[in-house]
């Protein structure tokens, strides 16, 4: 997406903030010298930007932020100063777009149920949000992308009725092939990622409502527990070796880092605290944890855990970056941690640990 006024602002365009685990930038690019300026530090994501009609203030999605821990609108000065969050509340806000006169910036979010269209009152100058968020429509379906007419009177959108279906089927290890039909899993429609505990008999899903949530089920569909029933993003859990603790990422403590919590909802314990984003964690069977970070770029990193017991472990050593895996997500791994399958530019990769 490229939003012109006396030069240009270019990055893209987030359909569903909830599935992004990147960063983007604001650059402005003068239209004559095409000499480029970088507006917004690495600490922010910026996608989705949107002049002001004074050109005062460029309004932007903050999808995936290590400074706010949201998904949320901000607005900054065209230098670059003054970063200010419209909001810094637990809904999922995204798509900004001004009003012909400034007074109003409207904006998707789920705030109310499926994502809709809202506006807000809103000072051009300064970026105050004035008031509070009003709601422009209603569905029963997700809005995940509008577009206003020049004259501000129309607006083009597109909706989706997003659904997942989990199935599960028998196979042969030595042959990779189904020993059984796939069966259909009795779980939501918003099932984002599924792992089957070390003993087959619990299901570990991540759920994508309004509230991202991981949740426990019994393999016949029975038993549904939420693990952790609050406001806070719970997001793509595993399970230890032992099945005993399950490890997930969370906005809890501020930034995105690991958290751990028993199987049966007890004993919530954060794990690391660094200033980086830490997601996507999974186990090794010698209890060596590996996750992607997400800095400037994303790369796999090993944790080490030490103090192993009931309650699970008692503390980290060494958070040690894995070399040649920079540009790496939606990772697994191999039991014994040599081999790390990830995903790198849309395309499935294999990596060797020892060899690099």
């Amino acid at each position: 997406q490229m939003c012109i006024r006396d030069g240009a602002y270019t990055t893209q365009v987030v359909e569903n903030p909830l599935t992004r685990f990147a960063k983007g930038s604001l650059w402005i690019l003068n239209s004559e010298t095409k000499e480029k300026t970088q507006i917004t530090t690495t600490d922010l994501d910026a996608v989705d930007p949107t002049w002001s009609p004074s050109g005062m203030r460029i309004a932007f999605t903050n999808a995936w932020s290590v400074a706010f821990g949201q998904r949320d609108i901000l607005t900054i000065r065209a230098d670059g100063s003054d970063p200010r969050p419209v909001f810094l509340d637990r809904a999922t806000d995204w798509g900004p777009h001004w009003s012909a006169d400034g007074n109003w910036l409207y904006f998707l979010s789920d705030r109310g149920g499926p994502a809709s269209l809202w506006r807000i009152g809103i000072d051009e100058a300064t970026g105050e949000a004035m008031g509070h968020p009003e709601r422009v429509t209603s569905g029963t379906r997700d809005m995940i992308w509008v577009s206003f007419s020049a004259d501000n009177t129309r607006v083009a959108f597109q909706s989706q009725n997003w659904t997942s279906e989990l199935r599960i089927a028998d196979f042969y290890s030595d042959q990779l092939q189904l020993r059984t039909e796939p069966e259909v899993m009795p779980v939501p429609r918003t099932v984002g990622r599924a792992a089957l505990s070390p003993d087959g008999q619990q299901l570990l899903t991540y759920e994508l409502e309004t509230r991202e949530s991981i949740v426990v089920t019994n393999i016949d569909g029975s038993g549904r527990r939420r693990l952790v029933d609050d406001t806070h993003r719970t997001i793509i859990g595993s399970w230890s070796p032992d099945g005993k603790l399950i490890t997930f990422h969370s906005n809890r403590g501020g930034g995105y880092d690991l958290w751990t919590i028993r199987a049966d909802g007890t004993n919530l314990r954060r794990l690391t605290d660094v200033s980086e984003d830490v997601v996507e964690a999974i186990w090794s069977d010698d209890y060596d944890l590996y996750a992607t970070v997400n800095d400037t770029t994303t790369h796999v990193v090993r944790i080490g855990v030490e103090d192993w017991g009931e309650r699970g472990p008692e503390s980290v050593y060494g958070f040690e970056r894995v070399p040649g895996t920079e540009g790496f997500s939606r990772i697994s791994v191999s039991p014994s941690g040599r081999h790390i399958l990830g995903e790198v530019q849309d395309k499935v990769a294999v990596f060797d640990v020892e060899q690099g």
